[in-house]
């Protein structure tokens, strides 16, 4: 009623002020002028117009009273509604004051779209929140941990009850009665009243109403309602009660385990979201809901959202940038690495690029050619023999190389390369990490960090005429074709252009002859009969033509992917016909846009999980019938002296009796194909309102209150709603665009929406046209307050956020790390794990645990598991690209074999190899010598290697790390793999570095002992875990346990043994403990535990088993173990190794040597009754 007055009553006066003035025409009332016609009081013709609009709204409000029900206070506010133009015309708006009556306007343009939006109400989505996946590591793992552990947690439990009584009775009676021939005189006469045959009957046809206080049963039971009863007497199966069948049993349990398997593999996400490309986010979308007057009861919320990548026109030169550095650096890397830690590498390189300086007199230059091309022909022998093979890393890529490891000296030349290892060696080798060794992870940082550099080279504008001429240059066909004197005069061409440096440009290279010096395949420039360019030696220079080659190769890869992945999908579109070039800082408009629908095409955005998918709210439903029926039938007789009565009576009772748990859904989510998505919200159960009288009595009349009514009293609580997205989407794409649309809908009519499309489009253009009146109007803005103008159109652009229409963007935390030939993998998906390197130490320590961060790709955060020499290694998953592994002690090692030509190694001791028996290679020369150009004296040079101490190497201090056994390719290596349910990666060759020996004269276990133990297993019948119960007696091979000391070793007062175990097998801390005040005996100079000392630190009847005894200390890792599914037969055993240090106060000794303690199991689990609990005051 209160709609339908306001709708009459006062949209016309709404109407008179809102949209349909003068500012709705597209008109705007004259700046600074005054218009007498808009002050005084109302217009006689619209006071008429009112009270004729009240008239009517009098009427309708009449006829309805009756028909519709009103609530308690209905009449009060629609009598209130009614006078609401009368208040108007009393009590007019106060008139626009003589100044600028558009400002006015303006502002109540805005408050009317205020009060329209709150009388429909908000639907507003929040700025969306994203998480990426490595973000999401930790909570996935922890979500299937738990729900892991939910997999035997399986238990037969009822969702409701049902209760059903069918009591029927059928009772007859006949009763005769006569009278004999013989008059009794008057004595024998006794006046007693005559029963009443029927109540002679009723007596023996017992009911349920005339059994009260009856010795026998009542036929006909009345129960209470909902009186459900536990067991009903005597129903049951023997001593068990009825229970489901064993094949039911087994059907509820697979439908358990699958939905619980469902949520798993939720959690896990599905392939496409693991395959290069793609990545997984997770978008959070608060949704505020705000009711309104019309809205507030028996209306719910309904929010669509369309998920769509942000594909800009840099999206092109942005990623093809970095996928040509990854696949630069991946190819690179692992030779490079293996030629900065070879001293022989190293030396050849520094002569290739020393031996032809440009201030060197021509005698001594031609003395070294020789020199020179030996060490070249050595370098790029060795060179495909040691790369993957011996890499410290290899990095086994899920997709091919650009090229193979053999081809890499034809196509970068070895004179480059001589100089690529110069440069990084002289960046690397003088950080301490990186001595004795530089790591390989090192290595690619320095040469992504340097590819960046030599891109910023080629992208200058004096230089960008290069990307023009590279499609001319033909370069992967003559790569592909092993065209190598091809590709060599290109390459001297290129860096002949390079030129000095000077000029800064680059010439163009077709212009440019093939230099003469071909015949001097030694010449880095291809001019060693002229001084020798400072530029084309650099490093910047080098990677410059690198990744021209690989932006050649890259370009031919993608056009063949666009044609295969997008020929039946992009037809007639962009993607479908461009043929390139896709390469270069500044691509053309045409490859952009082709690249941006191939981007569509190849990996279209999914949204793969919503949460909530239905949020419920459980109910307690029940219900209760009663149903009763009873028919009675009498009937008398009399004929003379014989009369006879009947009765017969027919009752049946019919009960009904259930409970469930029922669900409301107060939110429910949809998907409408692969980007569309949303959720629609409800109101949770509520009681009904309170009704008034007449509301009642219309109810009583109908029959109702029904359930629709019921669901029409309800309220959409406002607040926030927590709503999140897991969206799979290319990781190379840096944004996200999100189109939210919104609206309101009725609980009994949920097709109908309101605000529809029309009204959403009538406010958009209220909204637009008052930033039109505020520019209008800002010539008059100097008669109110300074910034008034801006803080209403501030206020505009508040309730511009509240439209039901909204565009957001949301950045997304892209991935750059994959490279061009494995993002291009026409149509082919391989998602086998790769380990690249690791962090944490310089080395495997075999006879104790070590942690290290292992780096890679395509870590499961599910099934991943972990090998190191041959050895489990316990591991958690950091992101899915790093992982923290316990590299478990007594790892397998292996020991590389000398070759028989001696490439690569050296004697222990000896000298370098020569490269060729009749060709002495020069020694490098120094840093400071008189032959280096004044441009290479800047750049750090490699003269004599450095000579760092050996720290980890099984040598004295003094030696240098070149020499002996300190060669970095040649070490003692721990081979680790890991395996993923896609397959497991390649071998990672972590070097063996061994702790150094306790200095003699230290504190030791000495003799080595080994403590046995033994334990039981029990569990109760309530408990589903098992728990370990150590044994109170133990074994031992020795009766102390002993630490000697040297002789100049002073006890210190109130030490302590901390003691620390671990399990050999996977090298994890099993517990820690500690034995106050060992005893030490001054004439053995010894710490020794024995006797008493020995049973109490092991703990027996004296002492129970706590945590400051090794029983109780090991118990918690044994449980542990047992819940793993570990030692679960007779016999199985954990070794344990003990290490101790000694403390005292500040100072910590460390003790040498261990002890080794072993848990034995003995026997089967036991099963013990679960305990009572005492009773309460006792």
């Amino acid at each position: 009623m209160r709609n339908l007055v306001e709708t009459i009553g006062l949209r016309r006066l709404a109407s008179d002020r809102g949209p349909s003035g003068p500012m709705h025409t597209g008109g705007c009332y004259p700046l600074c002028d005054t218009t007498s016609a808009r002050e005084g009081a109302v217009p006689r013709v619209l006071l008429l117009r009112r009270m004729a609009d009240v008239g009517l709204a009098v009427a309708l409000w009449c006829c309805c009273l009756a028909s519709a029900p009103a609530a308690a206070g209905e009449v009060g506010r629609a009598f209130r509604g009614l006078a609401a133009p009368l208040q108007q015309v009393r009590h007019p708006r106060p008139p626009h004051p003589p100044g600028e009556p558009c400002v006015e306007d303006l502002a109540s343009r805005i408050a009317w779209l205020d009060r329209r939006l709150k009388s429909d109400g908000s639907i507003v989505a929040k700025q969306p929140d994203v998480w990426g996946q490595n973000r999401l590591t930790r909570q996935r793992l922890e979500y299937e941990e738990e729900m892991r552990r939910q997999l035997g947690q399986f238990a037969i439990r009822s969702s409701a009850a049902l209760r059903r009584s069918d009591q029927a009775f059928l009772g007859m009676a006949l009763a005769v009665q006569s009278a004999s021939g013989r008059r009794r005189p008057a004595a024998e006469v006794v006046d007693v009243p005559a029963p009443s045959v029927v109540n002679t009957i009723q007596g023996m046809i017992p009911s349920t109403n005339e059994g009260q206080g009856r010795a026998d049963s009542v036929v006909i039971a009345r129960t209470a309602p909902l009186a459900f009863p536990v067991a009903p007497d005597g129903f049951g199966f023997g001593t068990e009660p009825p229970a489901l069948e064993p094949t039911r049993h087994l059907d509820q349990l697979s439908r358990y385990l699958n939905h619980l398997q469902q949520l798993r593999r939720v959690n896990e996400g599905d392939d496409s979201a693991d395959a290069p490309g793609y990545s997984l986010n997770l978008v959070r979308i608060p949704v505020s809901i705000q009711p309104g007057t019309r809205t507030r009861r028996g209306h719910g919320a309904e929010i669509t959202i369309s998920a769509q990548p942000c594909l800009g026109d840099d999206l092109l030169p942005a990623t093809f940038r970095n996928l040509v550095v990854n696949d630069v650096v991946d190819l690179v890397a692992p030779g490079l690495t293996w030629c900065v830690n070879d001293p022989q590498c190293v030396a050849w390189a520094t002569t290739i690029v020393t031996a032809g300086a440009a201030d060197a007199a021509p005698a001594d230059r031609g003395a070294a050619r020789q020199g020179v091309l030996a060490a070249a022909r050595a370098l790029r022998d060795k060179l495909p023999a040691v790369v993957p093979a011996t890499a410290p890393a290899v990095n086994a890529r899920r997709a091919r190389l650009p090229l193979p490891f053999t081809q890499l000296a034809d196509v970068a030349g070895i004179e480059q390369i001589a100089v690529l290892v110069r440069d990084t060696r002289a960046a690397l080798g003088g950080h301490p990490a990186n001595q004795p060794c530089i790591g390989y992870l090192d290595v690619r940082s320095h040469l992504a960090g340097e590819l960046q550099a030599a891109w910023d080279f080629l992208a200058v504008e004096g230089r960008r005429h290069v990307w023009q001429e590279l499609p001319g240059w033909n370069l992967a066909a003559l790569v592909r074709g092993r065209q190598v004197a091809a590709v060599a005069a290109v390459r001297r061409r290129f860096f002949a252009a390079l030129g000095s440096g000077a000029g800064g440009d680059v010439e163009p290279l077709l212009h440019l002859p093939v230099p003469a010096a071909a015949s001097d395949s030694s010449a880095p420039c291809g001019e060693a009969d002229h001084a020798l360019p400072a530029l084309c030696r650099t490093t910047t220079a080098v990677l410059a033509w690198a990744i021209l080659v690989e932006s050649a190769l890259l370009n031919d890869r993608l056009v063949e992917d666009v044609g295969v992945a997008c020929g039946a999908r992009c037809q007639g579109r962009p993607a479908a016909g461009y043929a390139g070039p896709f390469f270069g800082p500044d691509p053309a408009p045409e490859a952009r846009a082709a690249f941006n629908d191939y981007v569509r095409c190849r990996w279209p955005i999914r949204v793969f999980a919503l949460d909530p998918v239905t949020d419920e709210q459980n109910v307690e439903d029940s219900f209760a019938r009663r149903r009763e029926l009873q028919i009675a039938l009498a009937a008398a007789a009399a004929t003379g002296r014989l009369n006879a009565q009947a009765l017969a009576r027919h009752t049946r009772r019919l009960e009904t009796d259930m409970a469930v748990v029922a669900l409301n859904r107060t939110a429910v989510g949809f998907a409408h194909g692969a980007d569309t998505f949303g959720w629609r919200f409800y109101p949770r159960v509520q009681t009904p309102p309170t009704r008034g009288t007449l509301a009642t009595l219309g109810e009583t009349i109908r029959g109702g209150p029904t359930g629709a009514a019921d669901l029409a009293q309800r309220e959409l609580e406002p607040g926030m709603r927590e709503c999140t997205a897991i969206i799979v989407m290319p990781s190379f794409v840096p944004w996200l665009t999100l189109d939210v649309s919104t609206t309101w809908f009725a609980l009994g009519h949920p097709r109908g929406a309101a605000p529809d499309i029309r009204d959403t489009l009538a406010l958009s253009r209220t909204v637009k046209g008052m930033h039109a009146a505020a520019a209008a109007c800002a010539v008059c803005g100097e008669q109110y307050r300074d910034g008034e103008i801006p803080r209403l159109l501030r206020r505009v652009e508040q309730l511009d956020r509240e439209l039901p229409l909204q565009t957001m963007q949301a950045q997304i935390p892209h991935e750059n790390t994959a490279g061009g030939f494995e993002l291009f993998t026409a149509g082919v998906t391989d998602l086998a794990p790769e380990l690249l390197g690791w962090y944490g130490g310089p080395g495997i320590d075999p006879t104790s645990a070590t942690t290290l961060f292992l780096v890679g790709k395509g870590f499961s955060v599910h099934d991943t598991a972990v090998v190191a020499g041959g050895r489990p290694a316990r591991f958690t998953p950091l992101s899915p690209e790093v992982l923290r592994v316990e590299v478990p002690a007594g790892v397998a090692t292996i020991v590389p074999c000398p070759t028989p030509d001696g490439l690569g190694m050296q004697g222990p001791g000896g000298p370098l190899q020569l490269a060729a028996a009749a060709e002495p290679l020069p020694a490098p020369a120094p840093p400071s010598a008189p032959s280096l150009p004044q441009s290479l004296q800047a750049t750090p040079a490699i003269g004599p290697l450095p000579v760092p101490a050996c720290v980890a190497c099984d040598q004295s201090a003094s030696a240098p790390c070149g020499t002996g056994s300190s060669d970095c390719n040649r070490r003692e290596w721990v081979t680790i793999h890991l395996a993923t349910p896609y397959g497991v990666s390649s071998h990672l060759l972590v070097p063996v570095v061994r702790r150094p020996v306790a200095r003699a004269g230290g504190l030791a276990f000495d003799p080595a002992c080994t403590l046995a133990l033994t334990f039981t297993v029990t569990k109760t019948t309530a408990a589903r875990s098992e728990s370990a119960r150590v044994d109170e007696f133990f074994a031992g091979d020795c009766d102390a346990l002993t630490i000697p000391a040297p002789e100049s070793f002073v006890p210190p007062a109130k030490a302590m043994l901390r003691m620390l175990l671990r399990d050999q097998r996977t090298g994890a801390v099993a517990a820690t403990l500690s034995f106050d005040d060992p005893s030490f005996d001054t004439r053995h100079a010894r710490y020794t535990i024995a006797g008493a000392d020995l049973r109490n630190f092991v703990g027996d009847t004296s002492r129970p088993a706590t945590d400051k005894t090794l029983r109780g200390a090991i118990k918690p890792y044994l449980d542990a173990l047992l819940q793993q599914g570990g030692l679960d037969a007779d016999g199985d055993s954990v070794a344990l190794s003990l290490t101790a240090e000694l403390v005292a106060g500040q100072q910590v000794v460390p003790v040498g040597g261990g002890v080794t303690v072993t848990a034995t199991r003995r026997g089967k689990t036991a099963v013990e009754p679960q305990p009572t609990p005492a009773p309460a005051g006792r």
